[in-house]
């Protein structure tokens, strides 16, 4: 069978859904390391995207024009196709790498927690893992000379509270260090370590055909015997809907995208599925572990930061845990000492007066004094949220000890600010934010299926040939930001994944 759209093929050895972190990383293993078990040959791979390729040749600190139309935090920007659906954004190379590309390995705590809940992923597993993760999206803290005075006069302001303050670290290459990534705008010259910059171009030179705006309807799942397996995808471009067949169908559609992806291929539970139920997990779309953030600001009596360029948007941060192994962790960072201060957003604070003359000397002063922390509570305790599969939304509202532990977080950072001689703090108790951005756990990875969606080796407990890779199968939230963790986390899977499904013998 040949299809013109896909060059010719309709079965691949595998197919992959989604070119985000996991997704990249795992077909550019497959490409150059796996071999048709049968024959040796060459692994054919397709991996389908339901948005746009913005292409141009990945030169990280030089830029590509054509894809400076990169998906965007700017508020300022209202094209549709580049505004920030948390969680949902489609284009090659995913969204995971945002604002200033902030990288953290999985930190030993991690680890124990992800061995905790049921899979095999300790720190020794991972190792050659995380050391790829490291070399790739080249993990680095930056040096003080580009770094505003603000965050060194927190650092030295928690250290002398006895914190143990620590660099943060980012996964950049050529930066300017302009500051404009903190403030919510993409990378002008693509510094940024993404899946872009990463793993997709590793696909592409191992044969891995990329298919773009094509939304993924369903995975084919036909009965085998006793058993169910994994035969392929149906996916709709340019209105015609086409089906590829495929020996392994490995889904990396993200927090969200995986488990709606599963309900509409019948693959969930009961309650959700009626009579369109196929495979039942009532695992899927459950689980769902997110981190809680409060935003401290404060306004300072003298310039904290430069106001004619931006700051260095890594800075500093320390970690508060509640118990021993992480329990009840907290990151609090010196992130609103840094970057560029928007306009509108000054205008608009909490500090801001009204109108008139007060209002205009606000707006000369407030763009170099204006300061805060966010803290993140990084390991919520005893709450899980869900995605709801018919509403394609996320359901999270927290419990007493999320806030709890937020309260303490605020007063932390009251300290800290008051320390470096802050005049005005406010948000301390504010109601904490939760939002998807590190959202994991949706298809969680364990040893019981009555209990997680995958085992420790990426492979549906429930469907044959299926597998999933990317921050669904994540069984608990990490220590730091979304990319390292999942990243290591995916590394292992396409270890994994050729080891057992695509070695020659």
């Amino acid at each position: 069978m040949r299809n013109q759209e896909t060059g010719g093929n309709t079965f691949y050895d595998a197919i992959v859904v989604g070119s985000g972190v996991g997704g990249s990383i795992v077909a550019a293993h497959l490409a150059e390391r796996g071999v048709n078990p049968q024959n040796g040959e060459r692994l054919r791979i397709a991996m389908i995207e339901a948005g746009p390729y913005w292409k141009g040749e990945v030169r990280p600190g030089y830029g590509a024009p054509e894809r400076r139309r990169l998906i965007t935090n700017c508020f300022s920007d209202d094209a549709a196709d580049r505004m920030w659906p948390w969680g949902m954004v489609k284009m090659v190379g995913g969204s995971t790498m945002h604002y200033g590309a902030s990288v953290y390995l999985p930190y030993p705590e991690d680890y124990e927690d992800w061995i905790a809940e049921g899979t095999d992923w300790s720190e020794i597993a991972c190792r050659s893992a995380a050391e790829e993760v490291r070399q790739m999206y080249n993990i680095h803290a930056e040096p003080d000379a580009v770094l505003s005075r603000g965050s060194l006069m927190f650092r030295d302001a928690a250290r002398a509270l006895g914190r143990d303050v620590q660099k943060a670290l980012v996964g950049r290459r050529n930066c300017l260090y302009c500051g404009f990534c903190e403030g919510g705008y993409f990378c002008r010259y693509d510094s940024k370590m993404n899946a872009m910059t990463t793993y997709i171009p590793r696909a592409e030179r191992g044969g891995v055909e990329i298919i773009s705006d094509a939304e993924v309807e369903r995975v084919v799942i036909e009965k085998k015997g006793a058993s169910f397996a994994a035969t392929g995808v149906v996916y709709r471009r340019g209105g015609r809907a086409t089906e590829l067949r495929a020996g392994k169908v490995i889904v990396s559609a993200g927090v969200i995208g995986t488990p709606l992806l599963l309900y509409r291929s019948g693959y969930g539970s009961r309650e959700d599925l009626g009579d369109r139920l196929l495979v039942e997990n009532k695992n899927i779309g459950r689980h769902l572990d997110i981190h809680a953030a409060i935003v401290v600001m404060a306004m300072f009596d003298r310039p904290i930061k430069d106001a004619a360029r931006g700051a260095a948007p890594a800075g500093h941060f320390f970690l508060d845990d509640a118990g021993p192994g992480g329990r009840g962790r907290m990151r609090i960072k010196d992130s609103g000492m840094l970057g560029v201060e928007e306009p509108w957003g000054l205008a608009f604070s909490p500090f801001a007066p009204d109108f008139g003359r007060e209002h205009k000397r606000f707006m000369k002063q407030a763009a170099t004094r204006r300061g805060g922390t966010l803290v993140v509570l990084k390991k919520p305790e005893g709450y899980r949220g869900s995605v709801n599969l018919k509403a394609a939304e996320m359901e999270y509202e927290g419990n007493d000890a999320i806030v709890k532990r937020m309260r303490e977080g605020g007063e932390i950072s009251r300290e800290v600010l008051l320390k470096m001689g802050a005049k005005n703090i406010i948000g301390t108790d504010m109601p904490p934010i939760y939002h998807i951005a590190h959202g994991v756990s949706t298809c969680r990875a364990g040893s019981d299926p009555k209990t997680s969606v995958v085992n420790a080796n990426f492979e549906s407990h429930d469907v044959d040939n299926l597998l999933i890779c990317d921050a669904s199968v994540q069984p608990r939230s990490a220590s730091g930001d979304a990319v390292g963790p999942l990243a290591t986390i995916s590394v292992l899977a396409a270890q994994r994944i050729v080891a057992n499904h695509f070695k020659r013998g």
